[in-house]
């Protein structure tokens, strides 16, 4: 239902929704690389780059949901695909949270441990850990750039 309502509006979103949907497609693809990659073959690498692109995936979604109440006020959309744009955030953001919930289930399923993996989350979720910080950060530099140069 949904990709019919895209398939209809789409032509009808903003250059700038359609561009900024583009970016993160990018993403998104890349979450799901990894964890095809991680649930396959139990691949506990693929599964720690999940968490760091889902974080920045959530980033990038207020950012364009603002983008969008902007062109929203200044008329540069209008309120049938504007919902459109929102239902495929919401979408969106979904699918990255289940890839998440696939890769702490990877990781725990390796370890044969729930609670190790379930403390690893909160390790991240807290700061603690370098590498997901790093990762973090070099991830939300490169997509949030292209998002940037997207003028809303």
């Amino acid at each position: 239902m949904l990709m019919d309502k895209v398939s209809t509006y789409l032509v009808q979103l903003s250059p700038y929704a359609i561009k900024e949907l583009e970016v993160i497609r990018d993403i998104l693809t890349e979450i799901l690389a990894y964890t095809q990659k991680s649930f396959h073959s139990r691949d506990i690498e693929a599964a720690k780059h999940i968490e760091p692109l889902e974080q920045v995936v959530d980033d990038m979604i207020d950012i364009m949901r603002s983008n969008h109440l902007s062109r929203l006020r200044e008329g540069k959309c209008d309120i049938t695909t504007g919902t459109t744009f929102l239902d495929i955030l919401s979408n969106v953001e979904l699918i990255s949270d289940v890839c998440s919930n696939i890769g702490f289930a990877t990781i725990a399923r390796v370890l044969e441990d729930a609670n190790e993996a379930h403390s690893y989350a909160a390790t991240l979720h807290k700061g603690e850990d370098s590498w997901y910080n790093e990762q973090y950060e070099k991830e939300r530099e490169t997509y949030l750039t292209k998002l940037q140069k997207i003028n809303i």
